[in-house]
């Protein structure tokens, strides 16, 4: 009886494999290689499972390397980008005393109220409130073993003059210290565009140029 084309097919098919694969096609197992490579091993499920284990381990190792990697650099643009009033809003955060150190020579320690655009508030216990403009910051200690890295979004615009107009209208008790000089101590009157005036507990009245003022004392509580 004459065989159809399609069964000699299937009969050499079935024939080339088990002579390639060493056993009957019911029975064969997976080979597993490089790709291109002529050199084969034969692996059954378990071994193929050990494969795959390790290649997802490899793949998560890498993800990992890869997220340090951009944290790495998102940590260094934020060190790169800091400014003094950015350091200052993360430290008033932590709730923690910090120490200023200024040019003139003069250290104040507190905890910051408020950060402006050109200064700092530090709040000294229940005694006052003092005012410091970043020109004349030399340093800035913390008591804690964290750092501040300062990437936060800088967005207060009061600058210190201005702040001093404001609370002018109060009539505080201030010191008022422009560098090296001697402070002004007594109550503040009035404060013009780039003058103010404080009447002395003397009685005379000083006229303080707003330009040079580099801190300011408040003794009587006006930022809340």
């Amino acid at each position: 009886m004459d065989r159809s084309p399609w069964e000699g097919a299937r009969s050499q098919g079935a024939a080339l494999t088990g002579a390639r694969r060493g056993g009957s096609p019911l029975t064969r197992r997976l080979w597993f290689g490089p790709v291109g490579s002529t050199e084969r091993s034969e692996i059954d499920g378990d071994a193929l499972g050990q494969v795959l284990h390790r290649l997802a381990a490899q793949t998560r190792a890498d993800d990992a390397a890869l997220a340090r990697r951009r944290a790495s650099g998102l940590a260094r643009q934020a060190e790169e980008e800091a400014t003094l009033g950015s350091v200052l809003l993360d430290l008033a955060d932590r709730e923690r005393p910090i120490v200023v150190q200024t040019t003139p020579g003069r250290s104040h320690r507190g905890w910051i109220h408020a950060v402006g655009a050109d200064f700092v508030v530090l709040r000294d216990g229940d005694r006052a409130d003092i005012m410091v403009h970043f020109g004349v910051v030399a340093s800035v200690r913390t008591h804690g073993g964290d750092v501040a890295v300062g990437d936060r979004p800088f967005t207060v615009g009061t600058a210190l003059v201005s702040l001093v107009q404001s609370i002018a209208p109060l009539r505080p008790r201030v010191i008022a210290q422009s560098g090296t000089a001697p402070a002004v101590q007594g109550e503040l009157r009035w404060a013009g565009k780039d003058v103010a005036a404080i009447r002395t507990h003397a009685g005379p009245v000083a006229y303080v140029a707003l330009g040079t003022l580099t801190e300011i004392t408040l003794c009587d509580r006006v930022v809340r």
